[in-house]
This record gives C-alpha cells, structure tokens and sequence, in this order.
C-alpha cells in the first residue's frame, strides 16, 4: 500500500517513504505579530514569518482571531510544532515550508 501526503499551499505531493526522509528543523521560539502573524525561529537559527489566516479559514479556527487567545501560542516540547491548547497546533513542518523569510 502506497500513501500520499498533500503538503503546504501549493499541494505538494510526496510519498509517504519521501516524508518519512525528510528533517525539519525543530522551533526554538514563537513571536506573536500583527495581522494574525508570527515570527517563528528554528534551530538552524533561521526565522520565519507565518500568516496564520489561511490556517484559520481553511480548519475554520475563528477562536485564533480572538487577540487575547491568538498570543497564547507556545512552542511546543521537544519543538516540534506550536500550540494555543490541546487541539489547536501547527507542525514544524508546516511552518517551515509556508513560512517566508
């Protein structure tokens, strides 16, 4: 059995055996912005900007337009995502392929 993975924006299509191979560096630290924005660092020292208004609007997330929630954002143990509560997270991974620099 062959499974296939639609990752980021542009839908890109990777097979399972391809992600598994695939490291994305881990988050050290989250930063909220303005406009539903973060500032994400990695380990690698790299930082990127994250729009997070298509994540809301595409998982229809409307408590993250709450100001007072959205800067609840942590990072998560071990780095490998960031979180506001047990059921809203994004994984490292999204972030570092949708994040810009």
């Amino acid at each position: 059995m062959e499974y296939r993975i639609f990752i980021g924006k542009q839908n890109q299509l990777l097979n399972y055996q391809d992600w598994n191979k695939m490291h994305f560096p881990k988050i050290n630290s989250v930063a909220v912005l303005d406009d539903l924005c973060l500032s994400v660092t990695f380990e690698n020292n790299i930082t990127k900007k994250y729009d997070c208004l298509d994540f809301i609007k595409q998982h229809n997330l409307s408590m993250l337009r709450n100001k007072s929630f959205f800067n609840q954002v942590k990072v998560d143990i071990g780095g490998y995502g960031i979180s506001w509560d047990e059921d809203i997270d994004i994984a490292e991974s999204e972030l570092w392929i949708n994040g810009h620099d």
